[in-house]
């Protein structure tokens, strides 16, 4: 069995913070002000909440991050 889990990362410049978000199957709402700490947290964060909703069952979780960003040109 397979499962896919899709996170995407967004800076908010109003707060100085990088967040991360989830919401398929497992609700994942984390920041930090570092892109690499974020990174990390959510790579420690996923294998907990697997764990926690009971979905060990899946042998293989295609996990993967989406970078957003909005650039003002003007």
């Amino acid at each position: 069995m397979e499962a896919e889990y899709k996170v995407e990362i967004e800076y908010d410049s109003e707060a100085g913070v990088w967040i991360a978000t989830g919401d398929n199957v497992i609700v994942l709402i984390l920041e930090s002000e570092s892109l690499d700490k974020l990174m990390e947290k959510v790579l420690n964060a996923v294998p907990e909440l697997v764990e926690l909703n009971n979905l060990q069952k899946y042998r293989l979780i295609n996990f993967s991050m989406k970078r957003l960003q909005t650039v003002d040109y003007f």
